[in-house]
């Protein structure tokens, strides 16, 4: 998520990138995290970081925990198999949020606004206002009883969402060429369909 997201931060120390600090596991098949301070101030840069406060296992998927004391402004938001993301504010990505992973969690404290929420089967939880233009898959409201009533989903359908991507969902799994494409800096939406 680090990749794409704007946050508040704090300076870091020699050598480290503003807002972060840099742990070490003494386990050799960690790899090193990269811890993110909140505070005062505003990063809007995409974090170089190769990790988003996640430490990932060799061999495995994902995993970790990314937890935003604030708001989280950014471009594009991407979860993580595996991996719980709690953002205590908003959560407002202009082109994007991909929260499609199985074991994972996203919760928004407050507003959830994206133009694109790929989410398949895998939902979101707010407890302010989702507003989705476009995307396939929906948010819940945090401590909802009834997700087939309480599910807020996108104002188009899927199938009118899907088409204003610049990859075609066949049967695999499309939000890697989505965050590759967004790592490149190329398009993930036809140019006709910018509203």
């Amino acid at each position: 998520m680090a990749h794409f997201c704007a946050v508040q931060s704090f300076a870091g120390g020699p050598g480290i990138p503003a807002g972060c600090s840099l742990l070490r596991s003494s386990d050799p098949a960690q790899r090193e995290v990269v811890l993110h301070r909140f505070g005062s101030g505003t990063l809007t840069r995409s974090l170089p970081c190769r990790a988003s406060a996640t430490p990932h296992a060799k061999g495995f998927d994902g995993n970790g925990v990314f937890i935003a004391l604030g708001n989280v402004s950014c471009r594009a938001s991407n979860n993580d198999w595996g991996k719980v993301t709690a953002i205590d504010g908003n959560l407002v990505a202009s082109d994007l949020v991909i929260s499609c992973y199985e074991d994972s969690t996203l919760v928004v404290t407050r507003d959830l606004k994206t133009r694109f929420f790929y989410g398949r089967d895998i939902w979101a939880e707010v407890d302010g206002v989702a507003e989705m233009e476009y995307g396939k898959g929906y948010c819940l409201p945090i401590g909802y009883r009834n997700a087939a009533q309480d599910a807020i989903r996108p104002r188009q359908d899927a199938e009118t969402s899907m088409a204003l991507l610049t990859v075609a969902e066949s049967g695999a799994l499309i939000e890697y060429e989505l965050v590759d494409k967004l790592k490149q800096g190329q398009p993930v939406f036809k140019q006709a369909s910018r509203s």
